[in-house]
């Protein structure tokens, strides 16, 4: 019965809190949960798993506030006493600690979203790596999917590039057994995996993977056979095939051509097309230096088209970020980055 107390006086401090937030009031809900921790504390007489569940969520609120020393210290503690909790089960069978190992990951993906917004990537990167073989210890859950993806992305903005690889090729893999080979998933994959080799140098082999997803994307109508298309583009001149590149801005220029009739767009759609026209005629006139930042531009805009809670909004994000730290404008990455890992935390509670 007193369990039972404890657990329903738990939910009711998550639900006040959860509803502060929702209306914007992030102090009220510190205070909500803080409170909901040193009540708890008092009602037992060693950590117990509430109080880690407690603790995390006061983690995520911390973050909210950019206070991320307060966010990292809750992060552990909870972490410390979900440890605990396992090791007292560790000779019981994997079904019983496969609850504590999730909950473990949980916290660790928290808390390496917070390591990313103070721009601590190295550090976020081994913290998802836990995370991960946590999860695969007890079978293949959706969430080891949505890590792998913001792990490769990190990967990448560090230019850990055989890491990013090693992450994307796993996910690309599974998307293919899952969907099949053109499915959009397949395709947005095979795109990281190419701007990966091309920012290792390795334009051929990034060639050859932008115009499978491209082959793909144009195939089944997709509208993002438009920025492939640029982006091979921009791997075929950084190996001096120049007319190759300049067919395809003009496969891209048609392909948006066709689109734009379809659908209707927002300014910021508008101005992503336009500036990838920009870029198209600049390429047209063998101006390949003036048109790569323009694609680039291009791409921030449609970071923003994709829309909240999407696995292919967070991976650009990353990308984009990383484009601005490659021009020396760390600022702006910071921002960026700092977005993208709000977006994933959005991901974790679907």
């Amino acid at each position: 019965m007193i369990e039972s107390r404890e657990s329903k006086l738990c939910e009711l401090y998550m639900r006040t809190a959860d509803k502060a937030l929702q209306e914007g009031d992030v102090k009220r809900a510190e205070t909500i949960l803080s409170d909901a921790v040193d009540e708890m504390e008092s009602f037992l007489s060693e950590p117990a798993i509430l109080i880690a569940g407690l603790k995390q969520r006061l983690a995520d609120v911390y973050r909210e506030q950019g206070r991320y020393v307060e966010s990292n210290n809750s992060y552990n503690e909870a972490l410390s006493i979900v440890e605990l909790e396992r090791d007292k089960l560790e000779s019981n069978p994997a079904a019983q600690t496969a609850k504590y190992d999730y909950f473990s990951a949980g916290i660790l993906e928290g808390h390496a979203t917070c390591l990313c917004e103070e721009g601590r990537f190295e550090e976020s990167t081994r913290l998802r790596e836990r995370a991960i073989e946590l999860l695969e210890k007890h079978g293949s859950f959706p969430s080891v999917q949505v890590t792998r993806r913001k792990l490769a992305a990190t990967y990448l903005v560090c230019q850990e590039y055989e890491n990013a690889k090693r992450n994307y090729g796993q996910l690309l893999r599974i998307a293919e057994e899952k969907y099949g080979c053109n499915h959009p998933d397949v395709a947005e994959l095979l795109t990281f995996l190419a701007l990966t080799n091309y920012f290792q140098g390795n334009y051929n082999e990034a060639e050859e993977l932008y115009l499978k997803a491209f082959k793909s994307q144009q195939s089944e109508g997709n509208p993002q056979a438009v920025w492939t298309a640029n982006e091979l583009g921009l791997s075929l001149c950084a190996q001096g095939k120049h007319s190759l590149a300049k067919s395809y801005c003009h496969q891209a220029l048609e392909t948006r051509e066709q689109f734009t009739n379809k659908v209707s767009m927002t300014e910021r759609e508008k101005l992503a097309n336009e500036l990838s026209e920009l870029a198209d005629v600049y390429c047209a006139k063998d101006g390949f230096e003036e048109a790569t930042p323009l694609c680039r531009q291009a791409l921030a805009c449609r970071l923003q088209i994709a829309g909240l809670g999407s696995l292919e909004l967070n991976d650009k994000l990353q990308l984009y970020a990383y484009l601005l730290r490659k021009s020396g404008r760390d600022s702006e990455a910071i921002r960026i980055e700092t977005l993208a890992e709000k977006q994933s935390g959005g991901l974790n509670a679907q």
